[in-house]
């Protein structure tokens, strides 16, 4: 058969497209374990760190006995979705959970954690965001999310965090957003604030649920 026919070129693609389809398979599944793992120490990194939790082995295994040992982790259902519960066992028993949304270019998750009365944001983490590399992507920098640490909260207001411009005169608090990035910045303030008000409807209405049962078993 020459090798400038028809039949011998679209064989000949077939074959090494089956080779190359192959090979991706086996590297693909054969570190699949090595991938899950490293996504696992990543989250539990940033997990121990929104909670201060201090890991002396820095191993994916070190990060679970540690985090095991300081978070009672649970989840719940409520606002059509399921919701990741982190709780301090101890005092003063920090409450967190897990945010996610639609940033300017793609999905944004990390990991808010609030006072146990939730009138103050303890911390704010990011454990995953794929925005431009330094303008939008700094929302992962220190200096950023640790103006986020001891913002108070009013669940009076429609919206709790509020990005722009500290202004000291009138004594109220704002997030100062990041220069360059505007369409991160209100992508975040709109994803927390819209997390925010989702949990606490979610967590609230669960609180009433377990309440109502246990005045029935009382009762009953």
């Amino acid at each position: 058969m020459k090798k400038t026919s028809p039949v011998y070129v679209i064989g000949f693609m077939i074959v090494i497209s089956a080779i190359c389809g192959t090979a991706v398979s086996f590297v693909h599944f054969s570190m699949q374990k090595t991938l899950e793992a490293n996504e696992r120490l990543s989250r539990n990194r940033t997990i121990a760190k929104a909670f201060g939790i201090s890991v002396s082995k820095q191993t994916a295994d070190g990060y679970d006995t540690a985090i095991a040992g300081a978070i009672e982790r649970t989840s719940f259902s409520g606002d059509n979705r399921t919701w990741e519960l982190f709780t301090r066992k101890a005092a003063p028993h920090d409450i967190g959970f897990i945010f996610t949304g639609i940033a300017f270019w793609d999905r944004v998750s990390g990991i808010l954690v609030l006072s146990n009365d939730f009138s103050t944001i303890r911390s704010l983490e990011i454990i995953e965001q794929k925005e431009t590399p330094g303008l939008g992507a700094r929302i992962e920098e220190e200096g950023f999310k640790q103006q986020f640490q001891g913002y108070p909260l009013n669940w009076d207001e429609s919206k709790q965090i509020t990005f722009g411009k500290p202004d000291a005169t009138d004594g109220s608090h704002r997030v100062d957003a990041i220069t360059g990035a505007t369409q991160t910045s209100m992508a975040l303030e709109r994803i927390i604030n819209s997390e925010l008000a989702a949990f606490k409807t979610a967590y609230d209405s669960r609180e009433m649920a377990d309440s109502s049962s246990a005045t029935g078993r009382r009762f009953n």
